[in-house]
């Protein structure tokens, strides 16, 4: 994953990794909706001021931002179905909003572009911000010397997620994320024109070293639960380890 920016290139210091943030973002974040370098990270909210218990395996953190109790339990990943010789590594995520105000648990996985994201069965994009490329049967590149752009998808009617996103160096890494989205629930983070939200959302930095993996857990349960497992290995041997997971657990 990418490991932060120490000195910001979008006007904010962003540590990187995987973060549990709260949506709406145009609510959120002070921010005009479209130029990204403007966008201001609560300091309330990320890197916040987050407790922590361990039970076992698993360690629960909570935190208070908004009037809104955040809540994300991490645990090991310990088996996933998949056929393939590629090692792996993952974890599991548990993130849940506790809240009488409109908004919802937001997950962002970040990782270093240039990438090529695979996107599984994901339709209807939106554009949010930018100038998102295409997708081309469910590809999607996120390049390094372009404008920020956002793009929002939504699942198919099974709900399940799967993305994958691929270093372009070879042999290099894969950071996949496995998720669920309810079909039919209701996505608040909308986009700058008003229309309606998506479940799943790709963004891409252009020159601030990262692009990002995004989920939403509807307003319904403002609850969301995801795998994210990464490998390594020559592009080919990736593609059939993501191809695997897909097949397996889809």
């Amino acid at each position: 994953m990418w490991q932060g920016d120490t000195t910001p290139t979008l006007g904010m210091k962003i540590e990187g990794g995987d973060r549990m943030w709260l949506a709406p973002q145009l609510d959120v974040f002070d921010w005009d909706g479209e130029n990204i370098s403007t966008m201001q990270l609560p300091d309330g909210m990320d890197p916040g001021s987050w407790q922590s218990i361990t039970n076992g395996d698993q360690i629960e953190f909570e935190q208070t931002f908004l009037g809104s109790k955040m809540i994300r339990r991490i645990s090991p990943l310990n088996s996933i179905k998949v056929k393939s010789t590629l090692p792996y590594c993952g974890y599991n995520i548990h993130d849940h909003v506790i809240t009488e105000k409109y908004l919802s648990s937001w997950h962002l996985i970040m990782v270093p572009h240039p990438s090529d994201i695979f996107v599984h069965s994901a339709h209807s994009p939106v554009r949010y911000f930018g100038s998102p490329p295409s997708l081309n049967s469910g590809w999607i590149s996120a390049e390094s010397n372009t404008e920020a752009w956002k793009l929002g998808l939504s699942p198919d009617l099974s709900g399940k997620i799967t993305i994958g996103a691929f270093s372009r160096e070879d042999p290099g890494g894969l950071v996949v994320l496995i998720a669920f989205a309810e079909p039919n629930g209701t996505y608040i983070d909308y986009p700058p024109d008003g229309s309606v939200g998506t479940a799943i959302q790709l963004f891409n930095s252009a020159g601030g070293g990262f692009c990002e993996l995004e989920h939403h857990a509807p307003l319904e349960t403002q609850t969301l639960k995801a795998s994210v497992l990464g490998s390594w290995g020559n592009f080919q041997e990736r593609l059939s380890f993501l191809n695997s997971l897909i097949s397996e657990n889809t």
